[in-house]
């Protein structure tokens, strides 16, 4: 029922009848009540709105299949990404360790394969990564860590990673920089992947003997920064150039295809640097080069901003005698996970104990002790969120560190693994020596508490 202006009052009805064919109409009827001389008059009015409902039902309809077919969609990849970072987390942490030599020496030879089944794993993680990126954006559940950035850091770490690349291709790399001393609130692994992707393109797409460059310009009046990356490579037609930031497109996608990539990357940086509140723009010429312009919002006060800088720990020998006083539970139920990090953290001279399900890490938690548990989340059992918990109700084990080491990384699993009670995340496959090092900021952290 609907109120109108003056003395009348509206109701409204929707009716389903049968027409003289057998099918089945909807009318909508709307009456007034008015009033006229102290008399109470009623006007009807009613109108066939069947077309509209069919098609309100049809949208309906495509709504709940469209909806269906994301969870499905987000299923299928969270279930992928588990599947497929459980192996190459042994792949990739066994590679690291043949590199480090800690069960033995390797000849040149042996060294140059490790490598590169290492970087083939790595470049095969770079692509998950890329997907589950985009599924994040796409579900609006991707978050940005911002906070002050050094932009001479973020150019030089990302350059670093692309150095290599570019020396194989015998290419110049130039960096300039307006002002040494810009800093910029951001979230600088996102950027830090934006700025690499663009430079990989531009050593990917630029012939041996050329050069590549990455230039910063600020503007005070705009209140913006710039962050320029140019090549002097194949180039762009402009007639491709609005296809260029859509997932999945490459501008060379025959069977016979010089360049490869999934076509994801632009498309990436595209959203990241939208989630910064900037935007992308491309400059080229077919045969003279390109120019992504990435440009974000910047303002001088950002220089004052304070730039927190994690100390690096730097042990003199792989095995100390503080070390050797760290109890660390591994609870893992992959046997290959198990021996690789075991024997690892055993060489960097913690002590450890192995538990093969939650259940087990609970009840081995109780006994031992650790000072950190390292806990996986899908196991037999007890899942790793349930051990979490009952460990966390534990009053003599509030303090200990938790850490999930886990192959989910969709939407939403970091958190519902910090809910549970754990102090950080880390997703499969890990790096070792990434791991130690959370390790030891959580134990610096604990022990200036105390």
């Amino acid at each position: 029922m609907k109120n109108q202006p003056g003395n009348s009052r509206q109701h409204s009805i929707q009716l389903n009848v049968s027409s003289t064919n057998e099918s089945i109409q909807t009318v909508e009827l709307h009456s007034y009540s008015i009033e006229v001389k102290g008399r109470q008059l009623i006007i009807s009015a009613g109108r066939d709105i069947t077309a509209y409902k069919k098609a309100e039902d049809t949208l309906q309809l495509a709504n709940m299949e469209m909806k269906h077919a994301l969870r499905i969609k987000d299923e299928f990849l969270a279930n992928m990404s588990h599947e497929l970072r459980t192996p190459l987390n042994a792949i990739l942490g066994i590679s690291e360790s043949l590199e480090e030599q800690i069960i033995g020496a390797l000849n040149e030879k042996q060294l140059k394969y490790i490598r590169i089944i290492n970087e083939s794993g790595r470049h095969l993680l770079e692509l998950i990564n890329d997907i589950l990126d985009l599924s994040k954006i796409e579900a609006g559940k991707l978050e940005l860590n911002l906070q002050g950035i050094s932009v001479k850091t973020l150019c030089d770490s990302s350059l670093r990673l692309v150095k290599e690349l570019a020396q194989k291709k015998s290419l110049k790399v130039s960096l300039k920089i307006d002002e040494m001393e810009i800093t910029l609130l951001g979230d600088e692994r996102r950027l830090k992947q934006s700025l690499v992707n663009l430079l990989s393109n531009a050593v990917k797409f630029t012939q041996e003997g050329k050069e590549i460059g990455l230039q910063v310009q600020t503007n005070t009046i705009d209140h913006e920064i710039t962050f320029t990356v140019w090549d002097q490579g194949i180039g762009i037609e402009q007639s491709d150039i609005k296809r260029l930031f859509k997932p999945f497109v490459q501008l060379d996608a025959g069977l016979a295809r010089e360049y490869p990539g999934t076509g994801l990357g632009l498309a990436i940086v595209s959203q990241m640097v939208r989630l910064h509140g900037g935007h992308i723009n491309l400059e080229s010429e077919p045969g003279k080069g390109s120019r992504f312009i990435v440009t974000l919002p910047w303002a001088e006060k950002q220089q004052t901003a304070q730039i927190e800088i994690e100390s690096q720990i730097t042990p003199t020998s792989p095995k100390s005698a503080a070390k050797c006083s760290v109890k660390v539970l591994l609870v893992e139920d992959t046997e290959v996970v198990i021996t690789l990090t075991s024997d690892y953290l055993h060489y960097k001279g913690y002590e450890v104990f192995i538990a093969r399900n939650g259940m087990e890490g609970v009840l081995l938690a109780k006994e031992k002790k650790p000072d950190v548990i390292l806990m996986d989340i899908m196991m037999p059992v007890m899942d790793g969120m349930e051990a979490a918990r009952r460990i966390r109700a534990d009053n003599m084990q509030k303090d200990t560190i938790i850490i999930a080491l886990t192959a989910l990384a969709m939407p939403g699993d970091r958190e519902q693994c910090l809910a549970a009670g754990m102090d950080d995340y880390m997703s499969k496959p890990i790096q070792m020596h990434d791991l130690t090092k959370i390790i030891e900021k959580h134990l610096s952290a604990r022990q200036e508490k105390k």
